[in-house]
């Protein structure tokens, strides 16, 4: 599927995973998700997809549980892996 350029200009979304982690599935439970990522497994971009991706990506930033909280990042994974 040929995406548009301009969705590399998302800032992808971070998470870990402790799970992952364990489990030896992702680099220390370290998730990257592209909202082209988003667009490929809903088929399509639309007001909605773009909405939701907003959505999920302002929810999880605001996390009441501080343990996770700091997990979550809007960032490249390669800014988060250098911290």
């Amino acid at each position: 599927m040929s995406l548009p350029s301009f969705y590399a200009k998302v800032p992808p979304l971070v998470v870990r995973d402790g799970l992952a982690d364990f489990l030896g599935a992702a680099d220390d439970g370290l998730l990257e998700y592209n909202y082209a990522d988003v667009v490929r497994v809903a088929g399509h971009s639309c007001p909605t997809v773009a909405g939701a991706w907003l959505m999920a990506c302002a929810a999880l930033r605001r996390w009441p549980v501080p343990r996770f909280a700091a997990c979550i990042q809007t960032a490249p994974l390669s800014a988060v892996k250098s911290k």
